[in-house]
């Protein structure tokens, strides 16, 4: 409670700001002509610096609520000038705002405290009703209560013999006293104590209650600011997806082109090894071609070969038969 009352003795950053009702007071007329004129001057001096206060405190509001600079002087001040600006701005908002939140429990203090209280008139109203109901005195508003009372207060035809029995100083229509007491006394109905002097700590009950749906109020706009969040990412997540996608989509595409070519690059490979194993074999048949020709060739010429040493042979074994006949002759022409 001091808390609260020192919070409610503070004033608010708003409170600059010119209301009607304030002039009032300057607007009565007094006694005498010249103290009228006397203080119609100082009054109008008065709202002159009054106004020109509220307009430069009101300047200072509006630049420190929308962030504005205030002229040359405000384009010249330094980082601490702005700091202590900023400061003074978060301790306004810190303080607005437990204003509000002690306002609204308040008012919700005060909001519960009534409902309880209607809740409780209803209730005693209701168990008066049926308290009255069961005693006689009130008909239940149903189809049968309504005929029944109807029933009741429709007049009732007196026969001739109660007409005789009646005396002649009483009116026909008139009741007894008796009659009327046993009508007019109702029994007594039992009244309740309200919940007030039931409970001692009521109040505190609905302090605690107006807390709690306080509490449970902030907790909510905390998961609604942290659901807000998770959407924002969950989206930012989802075009991520998106663009994952179509990515491996684009991929996909140009694996399935690569693969496509790679099946024309190993057809065109198979055919160039069927090209080159052809020629291959075309330059075998060939080469043996020759070297069968190139044996031929050399079968012959060893044949040759042989054929002109033999014959050699025969020369050289003839040139040494000439040779021995030779030396046989000439000795005989020396002993001669």
């Amino acid at each position: 409670m001091a808390n609260r009352q020192a919070i409610a003795v503070s004033t608010s950053r708003f409170a600059v700001l010119k209301i009607e009702d304030d002039d009032e007071e300057d607007k009565k007329p007094t006694k005498n002509s010249a103290q009228q004129q006397n203080s119609t001057v100082s009054s109008s001096n008065k709202k002159k610096t009054k106004k020109k206060k509220d307009t430069k405190e009101s300047e200072q509001l509006k630049n420190l609520a929308f962030g504005k600079g205030g002229g040359k002087q405000s384009q010249h001040k330094s980082g601490a000038g702005d700091g202590e600006e900023r400061k003074l701005w978060d301790q306004w908002r810190e303080h607005d705002k437990e204003l509000v939140e002690e306002q609204f429990k308040d008012d919700l203090a005060a909001a519960l405290l009534q409902s309880r209280l209607d809740a409780e008139k209803q209730n005693q109203e209701k168990q008066k009703q049926k308290e009255r109901i069961e005693a006689g005195l009130e008909v239940p508003n149903t189809r049968e209560g309504r005929k029944k009372k109807k029933q009741r207060e429709k007049p009732q035809a007196m026969s001739l013999e109660q007409f005789k029995q009646l005396p002649p100083e009483k009116p026909v229509n008139s009741d007894s006293e008796e009659d009327l007491n046993s009508k007019s006394s109702t029994p007594p109905v039992q009244t309740r104590v309200p919940p007030t002097q039931q409970d001692p700590h009521f109040f505190n009950s609905i302090e605690d209650d107006a807390e709690q749906i306080l509490q449970h109020e902030k907790i909510q706009e905390q998961y609604k600011k942290q659901f807000a969040s998770d959407s924002v990412i969950v989206a930012k997540l989802k075009n991520d997806l998106e663009k994952k996608d179509k990515q491996l989509v684009e991929l996909k595409k140009q694996i399935e082109s690569m693969e496509e070519e790679l099946k024309q690059v190993k057809k065109r490979n198979k055919q160039f090894c069927v090209i080159l194993g052809q020629g291959e074999m075309k330059d075998k048949a060939q080469v043996l071609l020759q070297v069968d020709e190139l044996t031929l060739v050399k079968d012959e010429l060893t044949e040759q070969v042989s054929t002109l040493t033999a014959e050699l042979e025969k020369e050289k074994s003839k040139n040494h038969a000439l040779k021995a006949e030779l030396d046989k002759v000439k000795p005989t022409k020396h002993g001669k």
